[in-house]
């Protein structure tokens, strides 16, 4: 298994940029959409069921572009849990990094550079059967994830910061039963 520290060096050394083009584009929105008000009224509302939706499929796009490279192209350079997790959840992951390199010793479960957005290395995931309940600024999120052949179930915790929903806690259930926080904390707590 891949350690954590290993798996940024991978992510973040290949190839490509989304976030870049990411940037690029918003720029250029920004310069054409100077002269005028316009909404995408066709956008979900950032905080509601449809928000949550929305986030989810865009976080599982990113990582099935990842899993699923062109032959000709490099992998893209996406740090998912960067750009789809809340700022407590990478601050542990931060934490979680300067242990592993300062003790060599490797928090594994997270196996790969696509964290638990995928069962296994080269399967393309679908999430499906959203139950969505939100509470304030706290939404919980249970769903099916399809990579075409099972599907796994997926308990979420997300939070809502600044102007989006957030991944905060992540739980399979199942053959790969997991709690993800909870393994952190337990990691973090071992090398104090």
């Amino acid at each position: 298994m891949i350690g954590i520290a290993a798996m940024s060096v991978c992510v973040m050394t290949s190839c490509g940029s989304k976030d870049a083009n990411k940037e690029k584009e918003g720029t250029e929105q920004v310069a054409e959409s100077d002269d005028s008000d316009e909404i995408d009224e066709d956008a979900p509302a950032p905080k509601t069921e449809e928000g949550v939706i929305a986030l989810l499929q865009e976080a599982y796009a990113d990582a099935n572009l990842i899993s699923q490279p062109e032959d000709d192209e490099c992998e893209p350079n996406l740090d998912l849990f960067g750009m789809y997790c809340s700022k407590e959840f990478n601050e542990k992951m931060d934490e979680i990094r300067s242990i592993e390199v300062s003790t060599g010793e490797e928090f594994d479960q997270i196996t790969d550079a696509l964290g638990l957005f995928v069962f296994w290395e080269g399967s393309t995931v679908t999430p499906k059967d959203f139950d969505i309940d939100i509470d304030g600024d706290r939404a919980y999120a249970n769903y099916n994830v399809s990579n075409g052949n099972e599907e796994l179930l997926t308990v979420l915790q997300l939070v809502y910061e600044d102007g989006q929903w957030r991944i905060d806690d992540w739980e399979q259930i199942g053959m790969m039963a997991l709690n993800l926080r909870e393994k952190m904390d337990e990691f973090i707590e071992a090398h104090k």
